[in-house]
């Protein structure tokens, strides 16, 4: 089992045949130990499972946002109403025309994420607090001190 060191160091044998011992400590890379030691070490506190050669997919949210791709029509609009509409969402209103489409961009599809991210949480939130006779639980309280 592939493991990293969190805390202290460890004297880590790579060729049972031989030693050769070598230090490893949090600085260390992960390196393979049996499923016993790994065990024995992660239950100290002393090392985590580590989980290499995972391929990550780049954040969509984080890409930039390209003017050309996007059929909304800012580009068309004038300054002025750009501004006007960066105000009614509560941006700054000021840069160019491309500046301020950009964010009028960034806010409306940060508000849709929102949206569908609440659509989410309701749904689970009805599933859970589906009751099959239709009462609602009793309210629980802590009871008054007895004196």
């Amino acid at each position: 089992m592939l493991i990293k060191i969190l805390a202290g160091a460890y004297g880590h044998r790579p060729d049972q045949g031989k030693s050769y011992i070598e230090k490893k400590d949090k600085n260390s890379e992960p390196f393979e130990v049996s499923d016993a030691e790994a065990a024995r070490l992660i239950g100290l506190g002393i090392a985590e499972k580590a989980c290499v050669n995972i391929a990550k997919e780049p954040d969509k949210a984080a890409e930039p946002i390209s003017r050309d791709s996007e059929g909304d029509g800012l580009e068309q609009l004038t300054i002025q109403q750009l501004r006007k509409m960066a105000k009614d969402l509560g941006l700054p209103a000021d840069g160019g025309k491309a500046v301020l489409a950009d964010k009028i961009r960034n806010a409306s599809k940060i508000s849709k994420n929102q949206e569908e991210n609440q659509e989410e949480s309701d749904d689970l939130t009805d599933a859970k607090t589906d009751v099959s006779d239709g009462e609602v639980p009793p309210v629980l309280q802590a009871a008054e001190p007895e004196v």
